[in-house]
C-alpha cells in the first residue's frame, strides 16, 4: 500500500487510474504514462508526465515476470483495506483523493502556478474548477499558516467574502473574546 501512495502522491493521478495501471502504460525511460480512455474520468486519453519522484516510485515496485499489472487491488478490495490502515493508525478524515491535492501543493510550491498547465497534469477538465476547488483553498491555507494575511481584503478573499458588510456580520456573530455568547448584532 505505501508505493500506491508513493505513486498517487507524486503523480496527482485518481484512485482508479493508479489502481487500473499496467507496466506496459508506463514509459520510465521517457517519463510518461499513457492512460487509456476507459482509464480517466474524462473519457479520453491522457498522458501523464512523470516527475523524477514519480519515475523513482515506480522503480522501487516489484516486477513479476508475465504480471503486466503495476498493483492487484480492485477499487473495493483497496478501499476495505485502506479503512483498515486507517482504523489501526487511529486516523480520521483522511481520503486517497487528498495525495491529489498533496500533488497539487508540491506543484504550486515547486514547479509551477499556472492553473492551466496543473490542469493538464492532473487530468481535470475544468481549469476553473480546479481553481476554485483546490487551487485557491490551498493558497488560502498557506496564507493562513505563515501569517500573510496582513489586511481586511486579503481576509475577505481567503474566507470568500464579497465586501466588508458580509465579514462585519459573521464578526458580530463571533463570540467575544472571552465569552461563550455571541456579541450583539445590535437589532
Amino acid at each position: 500500500m505505501p508505493l500506491i501512495f508513493a505513486v498517487a502522491m507524486s503523480t496527482g493521478m485518481r484512485r482508479a487510474e493508479v489502481l487500473g495501471l499496467l507496466w506496459s502504460q508506463i514509459d520510465l525511460e521517457r517519463g510518461v504514462i499513457n492512460l487509456d480512455a476507459e482509464q480517466t474520468k474524462a473519457d479520453e486519453e491522457r498522458l501523464v508526465i512523470l516527475l523524477p519522484e514519480a519515475v523513482e516510485a515506480f522503480r522501487a515496485i516489484p516486477r513479476a515476470d508475465g504480471d503486466d499489472c503495476v498493483f492487484h487491488y480492485k477499487i473495493e478490495g483497496f478501499k476495505s483495506v485502506f479503512r483498515r490502515v486507517l482504523t489501526r493508525a487511529k486516523l480520521e478524515g483522511i481520503r486517497m483523493h487528498d495525495t491529489r491535492r498533496s500533488f497539487i501543493s508540491r506543484v504550486l510550491r515547486d514547479i509551477t502556478s499556472s492553473p492551466v498547465v496543473i490542469a493538464d497534469m492532473i487530468g481535470a477538465r475544468s481549469v476553473a474548477n480546479l481553481q476554485k476547488r483546490s487551487i485557491e483553498r490551498i493558497r488560502q491555507s498557506e496564507m493562513i499558516d505563515s501569517g500573510a494575511i496582513q489586511t481586511e481584503e486579503q481576509f475577505r478573499w481567503v474566507v470568500h467574502h464579497k465586501d466588508g458588510q458580509t465579514t462585519a456580520r459573521y464578526a458580530n456573530l463571533a463570540p467575544a473574546k472571552g465569552s461563550s455568547k455571541p456579541k450583539s448584532s445590535g437589532t
